[in-house]
């Protein structure tokens, strides 16, 4: 699909990986099915050149990347350890997850678990509302997906 393409050319652009996971649904008894998530990776925060030349770490080598994904590194001189905490700015932007579910009757807690803020969750739904004395057979209903990992 065009989203998919997407979001695949901008994982690839930006050059973030991510983290795919899986947790089991349940769907009917000795048939095993799985939603999963998939998250990006935090992005690096940026760090205030002021605050880190005045404790002795110049932009030019690795330094300044190793601070942004949370390593301490040694001051130019190699004589003070700098902290992440000491230099990083808020963070601004985050991760972002996506929640992927299907052919199940109900959510496990595992899975509850695992979607929880998510920023999107696609969930199939084979039956109406009106078919909802079927859900025995290991599907859905809209109002069900739309409940996501709600409590039953």
């Amino acid at each position: 699909s065009d989203l998919l393409d997407a979001s695949k050319r901008s994982l690839m652009e930006n050059k973030k990986r991510t983290r795919i996971q899986a947790a089991e649904m349940y769907h009917v008894p000795h048939v095993t099915t799985f939603g999963f998530t998939v998250q990006e990776e935090e992005p690096a925060r940026n760090i205030d050149p002021a605050k880190a030349k005045a404790l002795g770490v110049s932009p030019a080598g690795k330094k300044y990347e190793l601070l942004k994904h949370g390593y301490s590194v040694y001051t130019d001189d190699g004589e003070v350890e700098v902290m992440p905490d000491q230099v990083l700015l808020p963070q601004t932007k985050y991760s972002r997850k996506i929640t992927v579910v299907g052919d199940n009757a109900k959510w496990t807690d595992a899975m509850k678990t695992l979607a929880q803020n998510s920023d999107v969750l696609v969930h199939e739904a084979t039956l109406l509302e009106e078919d909802k004395d079927l859900v025995e057979r290991g599907h859905s209903t809209a109002s069900m997906a739309g409940g996501g990992g709600a409590e039953d």
